[in-house]
């Protein structure tokens, strides 16, 4: 019986880059540009959410197939719903975080953004072309604070309502 293959990983910490942009801020979700990506219109929030919270959610209905000349049923994809949470820091009301609240006061409710998520490269690192990235454009909701808990620090739920989902999509 052969071992059990020792297949590189890649690990998350560090390797996630999150941007938020205006809702024009990229002009073709299924084609963004790397020069767009980079210049400079978007808040890189990679140090502002929340490693548990910034997940892009997919689930896919099924069409059931049953025809009449078929003796086995069969299921086909289906719509598609697409859901995006955002838990992040939220410094707001305390003097001594100026310049550092800049995603809490960003995303106000009833604006329109574009969320960029790339995996396992720094999250620093500029995007390039050939670079896998989701991306979700959605209306902001109402932010909701997290209770306070001891040995933490103030963070909100941000509420977000799709509007438009590409990924995977290669940056060009």
């Amino acid at each position: 019986m052969a071992g059990t293959p020792d297949l590189p990983i890649t690990p998350v910490d560090g390797n996630v880059r999150t941007d938020v942009y205006p809702g024009d801020g990229v002009a073709d979700i299924d084609s963004p540009a790397a020069t767009e990506l980079n210049a400079g219109t978007g808040l890189n929030t990679s140090c502002y959410i929340t490693a548990d919270s910034s997940l892009v959610g997919v689930e896919q209905a099924t069409i059931p197939v049953q025809l009449l000349c078929q003796t086995v049923d069969r299921n086909e994809p289906g719509r598609k719903t697409v859901t995006l949470g955002i838990t992040a820091v939220d410094n707001t009301n305390n003097p001594d975080t100026t310049g550092s609240n800049e995603f809490a006061e960003l995303v106000e409710e009833g604006d329109t953004f574009i969320y960029v998520e790339r995996r396992n490269k720094a999250w620093d690192a500029a995007y390039a072309a050939g670079d896998e990235v989701y991306i979700v454009k959605f209306k902001a909701g109402q932010k909701t604070p997290m209770a306070p808990e001891a040995n933490s620090y103030s963070r909100s739920v941000f509420n977000t309502f799709v509007v438009d989902f590409a990924g995977p999509v290669v940056v060009v």
